[in-house]
């Protein structure tokens, strides 16, 4: 069956060749046959004793367990929501100092439209300090499990050496610093490590931002401190669940938890293009005819540099693989790239057809795509 289904695929691609290029039908026959490039292990997260054959088997959260930052877990027993009287909260600073940056234009929430430009600043500076790498690993993006061979990521990679500097993304107080080796505050225990968590109140947005700096070699700040943007709070490390040094990075959006995760590329400024002009950021959703959220394991999308002539840059995309992902505030997304140049893009996927969309990618700005099929 497997392979009757491949056949009419490709049948199907056959019949469509004569509308668009030869290469596009091409490069997406190239990637449904072909797996996700996967990431070195020594890059990602991953249990001990859970590496086979080089890759990380994924793991499932204990039976009964809350994925709360803030609950002490037990294996057989539900966690209790507040803490103990022995472990009270770290005391919260008021009022929160506000970030650096320009006031946010408030959170988006849909788009009406089928493309919306989003001319709203980004609050979050790159947690890398200087002479470190600031972009973000693309293999192993947030929301992708390569296919189910890792766990669903709920944040992003900056691969970096033991000891270059982490800094705070925007001004907040530290509401965490410590370690999970007792508790958990992942999917197990010793899944971050040593790990710092900001609480920030982004202007524009009533809800609190937490941005959480894992794997840690050292910890330079203390639960209840208030930090500023830029400010050194630790050191990329490779502690808890990574087999590789860098510094696991995620954006949590209302409330300290787990699954309040956000792609941190939609919140992190872009890093300028060769001329020195910011780049540009692209979501979207794509939704089928009953409104409801299509995964699909591939996307195409391709910088355009004019007619007739062959795509300058090329991104294999795929929607979150965690539906707990998808939809969330305050943008709805299914799928995301940051980073990006300014410039037009063609979007491709298949479903039930080749579908295509072209948009415009604005520097310094979102571009924010929602594809209805059947429309």
């Amino acid at each position: 069956m497997k392979h009757i289904r491949l056949l009419q695929t490709l049948g199907g691609l056959l019949v469509l060749a004569s509308l668009l290029s030869c290469s596009l039908v091409n490069r997406l026959v190239e990637t449904a046959l072909q797996p996700t490039i996967e990431a070195p292990v020594s890059a990602t997260e991953c249990p001990p004793g859970a590496i086979q054959d080089g890759t990380c088997v994924p793991t499932q959260p204990a039976a009964g367990a809350t994925l709360q930052a803030q609950s002490t877990l037990q294996p057989s027993t539900p966690a209790p929501v507040e803490p103990t009287p022995t472990e009270p909260q770290p005391p919260m600073a008021s009022p929160l100092p506000s970030a650096s940056l320009e006031p946010l234009q408030g959170a988006v929430t849909t788009c009406a439209e089928e493309v919306c430009v989003l001319p709203m600043p980004f609050p979050l500076v790159r947690p890398i300090g200087p002479g470190g790498r600031v972009e973000i690993d693309p293999s192993y993006r947030f929301g992708t499990s390569n296919r189910g061979k890792r766990d669903v990521h709920h944040g992003v990679e900056f691969l970096n050496s033991t000891g270059t500097s982490v800094v705070a993304v925007a001004d907040g107080v530290v509401v965490f610093a410590g370690d999970d080796l007792r508790r958990q505050y992942g999917l197990y225990r010793n899944f971050y490590g040593n790990f710092i968590v900001i609480q920030h109140q982004m202007p524009g947005f009533d809800e609190p931002l937490y941005t959480l700096y894992a794997h840690l070699s050292e910890m330079d700040v203390e639960e209840g401190e208030l930090v500023k943007a830029g400010q050194q709070i630790g050191k990329v490390g490779r502690t808890g669940a990574a087999t590789g040094s860098h510094l696991h990075f995620e954006v949590r959006f209302g409330e300290n938890e787990y699954f309040a995760a956000r792609n941190p590329e939609l919140w992190l400024a872009p890093l300028p293009d060769d001329q020195g002009e910011p780049r540009g950021i692209l979501a979207g959703i794509i939704l089928n005819p009953a409104g409801k959220p299509v995964p699909l394991p591939n996307i195409v999308l391709e910088r355009l540099t004019g007619p007739g002539l062959p795509a300058q840059d090329t991104i294999y995309l795929s929607t979150y693989d965690d539906h707990r992902l998808i939809g969330k505030d305050p943008w709805g997304e299914s799928f995301a790239s940051g980073d990006l140049p300014a410039g037009e893009y063609q979007i491709t996927f298949i479903k039930g057809g080749i579908h295509t969309r072209i948009v415009e990618v604005v520097p310094g700005q979102i571009t924010l795509v929602t594809i209805r099929l059947g429309q």
